[in-house]
């Protein structure tokens, strides 16, 4: 091939691209680009026996909660549905925790907030040292789990908790 030839068909191939980029970079920049994620409060399983831990827990999870909703919504994969809205939903819908095991009912609130998908995690705590994250996706549309993950991590703290959202988050595809 001659070095005129190679510079012609580059020429081709870079109009091409361009002509083609928006249709190319809607069905590549991921599968749920501009589509709504309700995402809900976290939840906790497991080895939940020291009531003096209660208080604890709770800001933690709520901690954690509001940092997986501020990532996700940073990293532009969906548009996260506002927290005010997505509380309005669940008293809309009648749905009560735990969300991870209601049978449906996480689909009714984000069907109630408006939002094509619903993101349910629970941290599963095995002691003080063992706990996992566990995070699933659901489509509205048809209940399907659209993304399933299971993170191990270490610590039962703010740090340990904040580690594993982070994780999620960056190696989110």
């Amino acid at each position: 091939m001659s070095h005129s030839t190679l510079v012609r068909s580059l020429a081709v191939f870079s109009c091409l691209v361009c002509l083609y980029e928006p249709v190319w970079a809607e069905t590549t920049s991921g599968a749920f680009s501009n589509h709504t994620l309700v995402v809900l409060d976290l939840e906790m399983t497991g080895d939940l026996g020291d009531s003096s831990r209660n208080a604890e827990w709770e800001e933690r999870r709520i901690l954690a909660s509001t940092a997986l909703r501020t990532a996700l919504d940073n990293r532009h994969a969906y548009a996260v549905a506002d927290q005010a809205a997505t509380l309005r939903a669940i008293d809309a819908s009648g749905a009560t925790p735990p969300f991870h095991a209601c049978n449906g009912c996480e689909l009714d609130v984000a069907r109630s907030a408006h939002a094509r998908y619903v993101l349910v995690g629970w941290v599963s705590r095995v002691s003080n040292l063992v706990l996992s994250l566990n995070l699933e996706i659901k489509d509205t549309a048809d209940g399907r789990t659209v993304l399933r993950k299971g993170l191990d991590f270490r610590g039962d703290n703010d740090k340990g908790w904040l580690k594993a959202i982070d994780y999620f988050v960056k190696n989110f595809q």
